[in-house]
């Protein structure tokens, strides 16, 4: 099957929650997990990503979004840049890796220098597997939460706890998986340990994501999330959101140019009027990228 596939499909909310959870499990260990640069759904040796995005019908002053990522020739992540529109940094995250090339450190600097956030990590390892603690610091010193981090022997993340500041519990996930990396099921519990929603992954017969299931706690369908094309290299893909009862409430389409390498370079996204059937352009995405 293929890996990754979530991590592509955007501005749904279910998609985000697996979308942090796969940032997490591919930062914090890099022993059997891929590296950076695989789990951002990157192919060859990339060197940095700039990301232009112009949102289209927005005010002047928000119509672009600019960021650039470089990589080490590992495929670590070794520098996070957010832009301002007019050209200016805004924002510069840096990542730490102690003497056994894993994760430890990750601190985002305001464009004055100063520290925004703080994070660090620390790994624990036994039989079962890898226990991660990420501890989150606001301007590097005030805790804001915690996050632990279990995974299994092959290195993928089956349960993700988070804790408030007083140490309390917060949220809990757990994941099941249907072969390599791809999950089959996610379970959310809330703050005192009750099942608030579950989410099903089902997949074609080549292991592309299709459908995405989302139950409330009682078990009653939520949504579903019908992709239609490769997610990953297709030129052109869908994604529809239909609510509890199958009526379509959402529908995307990207539009993707790619280079060499096999990475997009351009992709144009467009919302379905469902009232006038015709489909409206929201954002046009460029992405350059360099290669060692």
């Amino acid at each position: 099957m293929r890996n990754k596939t979530l991590l592509q499909p955007r501005n749904f909310l279910l998609l985000s929650v697996i979308a942090c959870w796969c940032f997490l499990a591919a930062c914090v260990s890099h022993a059997q997990a891929p590296r950076d640069k695989e789990s951002d759904g990157l192919f060859g040796p990339v060197r940095s990503i700039r990301t232009e995005k112009v949102l289209i019908g927005a005010r002047e002053n928000q119509r672009k979004e600019i960021a650039e990522i470089s990589y080490a020739a590992n495929g670590n992540k070794i520098e996070a840049l957010k832009f301002q529109p007019s050209g200016s940094i805004d924002a510069k995250t840096t990542f730490y890796y102690n003497a056994d090339g894993k994760l430890d450190e990750i601190i985002t600097y305001k464009a004055d220098g100063s520290i925004s956030m703080k994070k660090t990590l620390k790994v624990f390892s036994d039989l079962r597997g890898e226990r991660v603690e990420e501890s989150a610091y606001e301007g590097g010193t005030i805790l804001l939460n915690k996050s632990m981090t279990v995974k299994d022997k092959n290195g993928r993340p089956v349960e993700l706890t988070t804790y408030k500041a007083d140490g309390t519990q917060d949220i809990k996930q757990t994941v099941a998986y249907v072969s390599g990396n791809d999950p089959s099921e996610v379970d959310i519990f809330g703050e005192r340990g009750e099942l608030t929603a579950k989410i099903i992954f089902i997949y074609d017969s080549h292991g592309v994501l299709s459908e995405q299931k989302e139950y409330a706690g009682d078990g009653s369908l939520a949504n579903n999330l019908v992709f239609s094309g490769d997610v990953i290299h297709g030129n052109e893909y869908s994604t529809s959101e239909l609510d509890a009862k199958g009526t379509l409430v959402n529908k995307e389409r990207h539009v993707r140019e790619f280079d060499s390498h096999g990475n997009w370079i351009k992709e144009t996204l467009s919302k379905r009027n469902l009232q006038s059937g015709s489909w409206e352009p929201t954002e046009v995405t460029n992405r350059t990228i360099t290669y060692y």
